[in-house]
């Protein structure tokens, strides 16, 4: 039910509260506006003064988290004054009211979780946290880890750093089996233990590229004829620098080849094993998905090279299939008389 305009305004006229009711875009800004009309509006200011209150002390969003029932334990509804209210020490409101520090829901929350774990921080860095959406939970995460959680904070600041962005730097820390009290301080947070992460998983792309070779899982591709030579690539920088030399996307196969899920070669003539000729790719069933030249073969020149190898490559394919196939054949058999003896 909503009251017409007129009825509403003679109905707040003089009451204690006429100015936050009649404020109506305090209501239909609360996070929960759709499930208040004017009469609840009014019954919930009623019922909790601090409401009018903090609006009259410049807190609108505090005020709305209050109407909307948002504000969970930072604030108590039924306290008679803003320290009060604000669950916050008479130090800590002479601080925030002397600095004119913006308190939030974030800030509140800040300060009483510091409270709870007997953290050394001020209100200012309470409200540095709390101007940051993950400042909160950051401040949490950071008090569970090895390090210093106030320096930390504190050096955030004076960095001028996002306290996410040493959340982050926890992460690449802990990626590269690293001690965080040892790199509690960084110079840089993402150059260096970026470079190393990508350096780390580089190596173990390359290593699962290589077990697949070792393994003999990529045997067949080993293929040579009609002076063209076959061979698979042997790491994941081999893969980049491929596409790179050939301006093609190859590069970005690197985790699905690291992962078995395709085989990525390189065709190249026989007298020139240096030079990048064709690039291609086999299906994870062993099909031939692509075999690309140039920059896909788009130029005049690659148009007209694959124009003139077309037949000797449709040769050549045939040529190794039945290669593959025999070796297949061979593999079979192999199996079959290991299974033979194992059971005798």
């Amino acid at each position: 039910m909503r009251l017409d305009d007129e009825s509403y305004r003679n109905a707040i006229a003089g009451t204690p509260f006429e100015h936050i009711l009649a404020d109506e875009g305090l209501l239909q800004e609360t996070e929960a506006g759709d499930y208040y009309d004017r009469i609840t509006f009014a019954a919930r200011v009623a019922k909790y003064p601090c409401i009018e209150y903090l609006n009259r002390l410049g807190m609108t969003q505090l005020a709305r988290q209050a109407i909307d029932k948002t504000c969970g334990k930072t604030l108590n509804l039924r306290g008679r004054t803003a320290r009060q209210v604000l669950r916050l020490t008479g130090d800590e409101w002479a601080e925030a009211k002397g600095k004119k520090l913006r308190l939030t829901r974030e800030t509140l929350a800040a300060r009483a979780f510091v409270r709870k774990k007997g953290l050394r921080m001020n209100m200012e860095l309470c409200a540095w946290v709390g101007e940051e959406r993950e400042g909160v939970e950051t401040l949490r995460r950071l008090a569970e880890s090895p390090v210093d959680a106030v320096k930390a904070v504190k050096y955030c600041r004076k960095k001028d750093v996002r306290l996410a962005d040493y959340g982050d730097h926890l992460d690449m820390l802990a990626e590269l089996g690293m001690d965080p009290r040892e790199h509690a301080m960084p110079g840089d947070f993402y150059g260096e233990l970026a470079t190393r992460i990508q350096h780390v998983k580089q190596r173990d792309k390359d290593k699962r590229i290589a077990d697949r070779i070792r393994k003999g899982e990529l045997d067949a591709y080993f293929f040579g004829a009609l002076g063209l030579t076959l061979r698979p690539l042997f790491s994941g920088a081999e893969v980049v620098q491929e596409g790179t030399r050939q301006n093609h996307c190859v590069g970005s196969y690197v985790d699905q080849y690291a992962g078995g899920g395709c085989v990525l070669c390189v065709l190249r003539e026989d007298n020139a094993l240096d030079r990048s000729l064709y690039t291609v790719e086999f299906g994870k069933d062993g099909q031939l998905k692509q075999c690309r030249g140039y920059k896909n073969d788009r130029t005049d020149e690659g148009r007209e090279r694959r124009k003139d190898d077309e037949q000797r490559l449709a040769l050549f394919w045939r040529l190794f299939d039945e290669a593959r196939g025999q070796l297949e054949r061979q593999r079979a058999a192999k199996r079959k008389k290991k299974r033979k003896e194992a059971a005798a």
